[in-house]
């Protein structure tokens, strides 16, 4: 499976999930999405085929965790973020967002676009 295949697939197996987004409006699950694609054109590039399964349950783990923090307002799901996925760094930087905005889903997300994009720029 090529790079570019890789990482369809695995976007593609949170892209359309109406479980992993929980009730966000499409305005508060966008920034999860964009770097759902984003981790997955990284992964895509660095994983091979027979691990696909174990990062893919991890990948969709990872989405779910940042859509349920944005949803609820709760950070403790991002510490199932599998570390080899994303950083520490991005995990704490990504909590700090989510603990410090206001207690809407909308600006958590707001806060949590601005984290992410920092990191990936």
């Amino acid at each position: 499976m090529s790079e570019n295949e890789l990482a369809a697939r695995l976007y593609e197996s949170v892209a359309d999930d109406e479980q992993l987004r929980g009730s966000l409006s499409d305005s508060a699950y966008a920034p999860v999405l964009q770097w759902a694609g984003t981790l997955a054109e990284e992964l895509g590039s660095s994983a091979d085929d027979s691990r696909l399964d174990d990062l893919q349950a991890s990948f969709r783990a990872a989405v779910g965790a940042l859509a349920a923090a944005i949803e609820t307002g709760d950070t403790s799901s991002l510490t199932e973020i599998d570390p080899q996925l994303v950083g520490t760094d991005l995990r704490t930087a990504l909590a700090n967002a989510v603990q410090a905005s206001i207690p809407e889903a909308e600006a958590r997300a707001q806060a949590v676009a601005e984290v992410l994009q920092e990191a990936h720029s």
